[in-house]
């Protein structure tokens, strides 16, 4: 029934696990307010998700790492994010992340990369 709710009042709303999509107003609040820092190579920390099939927040939460791409404007709300390896992981990690669920931070490369000006 939460799922019929949900899909009469969100038209775009899928019957899976999520959260209701922005509104055009607050996608573009997002969008301005990333402007200022949105770039390839930012450090940035997932700070929001949505919830995963069984529930709980994602596991994502709290990980850092760095802007690795920028999508097209089909999606400007979302980016890619290279994750900072934990632990023994030995796998890249690049996650498609909602602006929305990350902030900048000011933390040093892992990996100094020579800019060429």
């Amino acid at each position: 029934m939460e799922k019929l709710v949900r899909a009469a009042h969100d038209p775009q709303a899928t019957f899976g696990v999520g959260r209701p999509s922005l509104s055009p107003e607050e996608r573009a609040a997002v969008l301005d307010g990333a402007a200022n820092w949105l770039r390839i190579a930012q450090r940035v920390r997932i700070v929001g998700s949505f919830a995963s099939y069984d529930g709980r927040a994602e596991r994502r939460i709290g990980r850092k790492g760095v802007i690795w791409r920028l999508c097209s404007p089909v999606v400007a709300d979302h980016t890619y994010v290279y994750l900072d390896p934990i632990g023994a992981e030995r796998v890249e990690k690049i996650a498609m992340v909602e602006l929305r669920d990350i902030e900048p931070t000011d933390d040093a490369l892992l990996v100094s990369v020579p800019f060429v000006v």
